[in-house]
């Protein structure tokens, strides 16, 4: 009982918070008086403070620029820890887009969408995030695109993986690119271990 109320409560801490972090980020997106991911990275700390989350840090996220971060997708709250650890943008899959409250949240924070069943498309939509790593951001792509530990998904994550960096990239083992145009460090996610 006593869990479901303070999820209510955060929740409820959380939409009074909203409004005005929404309309600040409105603001930073048409003015530029602040850097775009800032905010968002405020948003996820504060969101993890209010469930109780505690997030502990072994190592530091690079500091060079552009990023790709490659990590496994297990939980929702995977995006507010990746979120509250740097200033960075997203991958999605395009359904996100469309989802109430969460889709609207990710385009302020300007995730990138992409249609993983329209193949057609890849090239367009890696070329934006090709864009976005050649404007010197740091992006977090989720390879499995859902929240299941399992290296089937792998393959949805190729193209983007390619076009982000085609520099010789192996991933889970298995080689996702080939050439390289630009120079863009990835963070592989860790292996599973064996034992």
């Amino acid at each position: 009982m006593l869990g479901k109320m303070r999820a209510f409560s955060a929740l409820g801490l959380a939409a009074l918070v909203m409004p005005p972090m929404v309309l600040a980020q409105l603001v930073i997106l048409k003015t530029g008086l602040a850097r775009p991911a800032l905010l968002p990275r405020l948003w996820h700390r504060f969101m993890l403070k209010l469930f109780g989350f505690r997030v502990r840090v072994h190592g530091e996220m690079a500091r060079g620029r552009p990023l790709l971060i490659v990590a496994n997708h297990i939980s929702w709250t995977d995006i507010m820890v990746a979120g509250s650890l740097g200033e960075v943008a997203f991958v999605a899959k395009s359904e996100v887009a469309s989802w109430p409250a969460i889709g609207p949240l990710s385009k302020l924070s300007r995730t990138v969408f992409v249609e993983r069943d329209r193949k057609a498309r890849a090239g367009t939509q890696a070329g934006e995030l090709a864009g976005r790593l050649s404007a010197r951001e740091a992006m977090v792509l989720f390879a499995e695109g859902s929240t299941a530990d399992d290296l089937r998904h792998i393959a949805t994550a190729a193209p983007s993986i390619t076009t982000a960096n085609p520099a010789r990239t192996t991933f889970s083992g298995r080689t996702v690119a080939r050439r390289a145009p630009a120079k863009v460090p990835t963070m592989p996610r860790p292996q599973k271990s064996s034992a």
